[in-house]
């Protein structure tokens, strides 16, 4: 979980760059050098800080800001492909399905990244043991186990706590997690 993150950096600075190199065939030295080199160090620099200081916003902004370059190389790699065009709206029209559905997956993996990584950088999750009365408090609300019942369902066997959650002593709902044992015939 916590190499995720920047390991997501890399495919998509790999996909940013990937797109608009033209392989095997491309004159353009200093432009492949000059990608290569600005992204790795600034993929470096951002793994660096991720586990000198490793913040959920940074994480976020990193995310983003990588997002948005290969955004703009998908806008640069539109404008190359259309710059014969009589205009950019008619060159787009004359892109075949394959590159819409390449220009698609990428979008469809940026959205992905972004939501990994809000989902990554910005969840809490604490796994704590509880028994009859105790209290746990998380982000304002307080988790108080209340009761333990055993439950008998028609393919297993289960013990069910009963959670109340309160904020600020008010009640705001009540849990009722199952730890179950299926029976096996």
């Amino acid at each position: 979980n916590a190499l995720f993150v920047p390991l997501t950096w890399l495919l998509l600075i790999a996909m940013g760059m990937g797109s608009n190199i033209r392989w095997k065939q491309d004159k353009r030295p200093l432009l492949g050098v000059g990608i290569a080199i600005a992204a790795s160090s600034i993929v470096l620099a951002a793994i660096i800080a991720y586990f000198t200081s490793p913040s959920a916003m940074f994480n976020i902004g990193v995310t983003l800001a990588v997002s948005f370059w290969v955004l703009l190389w998908m806008i640069v790699d539109f404008r190359d492909k259309t710059k014969n065009a009589p205009n950019f709206f008619k060159g787009l029209r004359q892109l075949r399905l394959s590159y819409w559905g390449q220009q698609t997956a990428h979008v469809g993996v940026i959205i992905a990244c972004i939501g990994v990584a809000f989902v990554t950088s910005l969840d809490i999750e604490r796994d704590v043991a509880m028994g009859l009365g105790d209290t746990v408090h998380v982000q304002g609300y307080d988790f108080t186990v209340s009761d333990f019942h055993e439950v008998k369902g028609s393919n297993y066997d289960g013990m069910q706590a009963q959670v109340d959650i309160t904020k600020d002593g008010r009640e705001v709902t009540t849990l009722y997690p199952e730890k179950r044992t299926y029976i096996i015939s």
